[in-house]
């Protein structure tokens, strides 16, 4: 008999990505023991169910490391640099022309991929420019065990945290509140999906997923 998957020591998680209409899709994988051998479960769940907070926030946060890989906040460093001797008026300027491009940038999701030292993640995001649309921004492969940019262990230390709290998204219901009203309706119109369950021994080469 397979050993419960649903345990957040065995549990990792492989891609999140914010839905359009609220909820989340995500893809993780499960290690699982059947007597002596080791196998690992890959699964997709789609749920239009809102995250709480505590798991929001620490998405959001992640839209630091996405400005500072696309250098939008070089003229602020540039500006409050000691050498530079900006006046005060030149520092608002700087944080103002900062926190405009910040407002319009949104994290739409991230993807782990790799192993041990090899564990790397990409950031996705988009930037909404007036009277032009939306565009793209997905950072570079951030490898965990780096020291190109001096935050990459905090930034492992992030994703930890966002995983402990999308295992409890997922397993503990840990929702956004909801008042009666809307947690009955929310209820109702639920669906959570999950896509194409697969089972392979330790060794074997993990499967490619389809993303929507």
């Amino acid at each position: 008999m397979l050993m419960d998957a649903h345990n957040e020591t065995n549990f990792s998680l492989e891609k999140l990505k914010r839905v359009n209409g609220g909820g989340l899709y995500i893809e993780y994988e499960s290690k699982v023991s059947e007597g002596n051998e080791t196998f690992y479960i890959n699964d997709k769940k789609t749920s239009p169910v809102e995250p709480d907070d505590d798991l929001l926030n620490k998405v959001r946060v992640l839209k630091t490391y996405l400005l500072e890989i696309y250098g939008f906040e070089n003229v602020k460093k540039i500006v409050n640099d000691k050498g530079f001797k900006a006046t005060e008026p030149q520092k608002k300027a700087a944080e103002k022309g900062y926190l405009s491009i910040s407002n319009d940038v949104e994290i739409t999701g991230f993807s782990v991929h790799g192993k041990e030292g090899n564990k790397n993640i990409i950031i996705n995001g988009k930037l909404t420019i007036q009277k032009l649309g939306v565009v793209a921004l997905n950072t570079p492969r951030i490898k965990f065990s780096s020291n190109i940019y001096g935050w990459e262990d905090k930034l492992e230390e992030l994703i930890d945290s966002i995983k402990t709290e999308t295992y409890l998204y997922l397993f503990e219901s840990k929702r956004a509140q909801l008042t009666m009203f809307g947690a009955d309706e929310q209820k109702e119109g639920t669906t959570e999906i999950p896509k194409e369950t697969k089972k392979r021994k330790k060794g074997e080469a993990q499967p490619q997923l389809q993303t929507d």
